[in-house]
């Protein structure tokens, strides 16, 4: 193998190197991230699991009120819990979404519920679905990640 074999050989294997250890460090900073509640968990969280931080963005965004206690919280999210989520509390189920940097929020009280299903996803790339459709005829649309079966614990 000649000399310009060898230093192509040994670049390219530094390269790799540096991208497989670019990628670590990304994903152990993703874990850190969902870890201090910075962002999303990518799984539904029961009530003692959700970070103390996105329990106080809710009540920050007015989804939860100073008097209810969140039960289940999801959200889909990558960077934010303000871009998507679903949550129910002792008081009644939540969703809402951002777009343009305007929330909105749909909920429904527990006695306005007329019925709920669900769709389970066989697939881990496509959320379960639960479909609240309260007393007055409106649907209510909660996607749930099916990570570590929670989507059907929180249904």
């Amino acid at each position: 193998m000649g000399s310009t074999a060898k230093k192509i050989g040994i670049g390219c294997a530094v390269l790799i190197g540096g991208l497989f250890a670019l990628i670590v460090m990304a994903l152990m900073g993703l874990g850190f991230a969902m870890h201090t509640g910075h962002i999303p968990e990518s799984a539904a969280m029961p009530k003692g699991k959700i970070h103390q931080r996105q329990l106080e963005e809710l009540k920050s965004m007015k989804e939860v009120e100073a008097d209810e206690t969140v039960l289940f919280f999801y959200s889909d999210g990558f960077l934010s819990i303000r871009e998507a989520g679903n949550l129910f509390t002792d008081k009644r189920v939540i969703t809402y979404s951002e777009y343009d940097d305007e929330l909105f929020m749909e909920s429904a009280t527990y006695s306005e519920i007329e019925s709920i299903e669900f769709t389970k996803s066989d697939s881990w790339l496509e959320n379960s679905m639960i479909i609240v459709t309260k007393k007055d005829g409106d649907d209510m649309y909660l996607g749930i990640a099916t990570e570590a079966k929670r989507d059907t614990l929180y249904f």
